[in-house]
């Protein structure tokens, strides 16, 4: 009778977690597995001849677990290799981290094909399915600033990359001298980082030391190659990786006025992301053709940097990131590289 109340608790006690969290399609989900299995069991039971009972209850179950793991993959949880050193120190290259699809609502596979070991039968048996359409479920949370997150660029949803939030819709942005500056206050920095400071010769930086417990080395540095690769294309060619910004990063109904600075600052993003054209024509602008002297937003944006800030490839120069690229928050460090195991084990949490 105790342990039946402690179950039944339990149970109400998460229903209302998920209840709080909006997460009503996950509650669908659970009942439809719950009443599935159960109602396919006694469907075994009566109709089964009672010697092979056994064996169809186990055949059953190992489905039911299969579709469970293929679902928790697909809409919860997954696994991440770092692949390189941007992260460094917080995840270096080759670590194995647990991806959080919950938080920010999971993407719906796109084809047959992106759903974990079902698609190496469709692979083999070289069948395409199409499903659903960049469609998302809801999550029970945003974006947050300090937040590492995994991302994808483009429609090749498979290249993806994983940086820390720095930045999100409307937030100034400013990065000086390897620290980031939001709407005017100076970030806390992780302590472990290096710190970047310019050399200057004849006015033009040539050089970056870096100062690294207390440790000084000195690093070429290509400012112009580095400038003529930055976001926005075309921007003050003052900018560089370690001085840049201001620049306000856009959030969903955010309004800006249509002039040549605001135009080299965002048209790159609205082109790629929001899909509208701005061109410029007798000193008027067009959006799709139809004279604007304003742009709405229609998404919310996040600029991502990698910790290793000097060998990263991130968001000063790929740009802003829209919500709807996000695929999940890196929350647990499930198997560090070779070389961190000693000294930090495994399961630890990702700050």
């Amino acid at each position: 009778m105790y342990k039946s109340t402690i179950k039944y608790l339990l149970i109400i006690v998460g229903l209302l977690i998920l209840i709080y969290s909006k997460l009503y399609w996950l509650i669908v989900l659970i009942l439809i597995y719950s009443f599935g299995f159960i109602i396919t069991i006694k469907m075994i039971k009566k109709k089964a001849d009672y010697r092979y009972f056994g064996l169809f209850k186990n055949l059953t179950l190992i489905f039911f677990v299969f579709l469970l793991t293929v679902s928790l993959r697909v809409l919860v949880f997954d696994i991440y290799k770092i692949p390189s050193g941007s992260m460094e120190p917080t995840l270096i290259r080759g670590d194995i981290v647990v991806m959080n699809k919950l938080v920010y609502g999971p993407h719906l596979p796109d084809n047959i094909k992106d759903i974990p070991w079902l698609n190496i039968l469709f692979n083999i048996a070289q069948l395409d399915l199409n499903l659903w359409n960049n469609k998302r479920l809801n999550g029970y949370s945003n974006v947050k600033r300090n937040e590492v997150a995994i991302f994808y660029l483009d429609s090749i949803k498979n290249r993806l990359l994983i940086k820390r939030c720095v930045g999100i819709g409307g937030d100034t942005l400013i990065n000086f001298n390897g620290e980031v500056w939001l709407n005017n206050e100076a970030t806390s920095k992780i302590d472990s980082l290096a710190c970047i400071r310019l050399e200057t010769k004849n006015g033009i930086e040539n050089n970056l030391k870096v100062h690294n417990n207390g440790n000084t080395q000195l690093i070429e540095y290509n400012v112009w190659r580095k400038k003529k690769e930055l976001f926005p294309r075309g921007q003050n060619t003052l900018w560089t990786t370690n001085l840049y910004g201001p620049l306000i990063i856009p959030k969903k109904g955010m309004e800006i006025k249509l002039t040549d600075d605001n135009v080299n600052l965002y048209s790159e993003t609205i082109l790629k992301y929001e899909k509208c054209i701005i061109t410029k024509l007798a000193g008027k602008f067009y959006v799709d053709g139809k004279v604007e002297t304003k742009y709405i937003f229609k998404y919310n944006y996040s600029f991502f940097l990698g910790d290793n800030r000097e060998n990263s490839l991130d968001s000063r120069f790929f740009g802003f990131i829209p919500f709807q690229n996000i695929i999940g928050r890196a929350d647990l460090l499930f198997m560090p590289s070779e070389s961190k195991f000693r000294n930090e084990g495994i399961l630890n949490w990702i700050k």
